[in-house]
This record gives C-alpha cells, sequence and structure tokens, in this order.
C-alpha cells in the first residue's frame, strides 16, 4: 500500500505514479531494460494522471517527459 492511517488502516490502493513512475528513468539506464522500460511506459500512459495529488502527478509527468526525450538541460 502506499499509505496508511494512523490507525494501521490503508488510505490507498497502492497505485500511487509516485513510486512506480521514477522506475521507468532508472531503466533508461541499461539498454537490456527495454521490456521493462515499456511496460513501464504502458502503465504510465494508461493511468490518468490524479490532479487531487500533486506529488504523484508530478512525479509522474516528470517521469514520462525524461522517458520520452523530452526535456533539455539549461
Amino acid at each position: 500500500m502506499t499509505g496508511y492511517h494512523l490507525s494501521g488502516s490503508a488510505f490507498d490502493s497502492g497505485n500511487d505514479m509516485a513510486f512506480t513512475a521514477p522506475f521507468a528513468v532508472a531503466a533508461l539506464t541499461d539498454p537490456g531494460s527495454e521490456a521493462w522500460l515499456d511496460a513501464l511506459w504502458n502503465r504510465m500512459t494508461s493511468t490518468p494522471i490524479n490532479t487531487s495529488t500533486y506529488y504523484g502527478g508530478g512525479i509522474q509527468l516528470q517521469s514520462m517527459i525524461v522517458a520520452s526525450g523530452n526535456y533539455w538541460a539549461p
């Protein structure tokens, strides 16, 4: 699960992209991880960015920008 209340009960189903999307950036570092990268990319594109929680949505968007090559170094 991605988080818990103080009582110990889970407050999410475990699908927060903040914990999944960064692995796509890590997969970019190894040419042998193409299948893993493809699976992560498919997961990110099939998961709508949650606008009610900026943190997970922000990390998902930043990871997608890097993984797609649409970034620039100032």
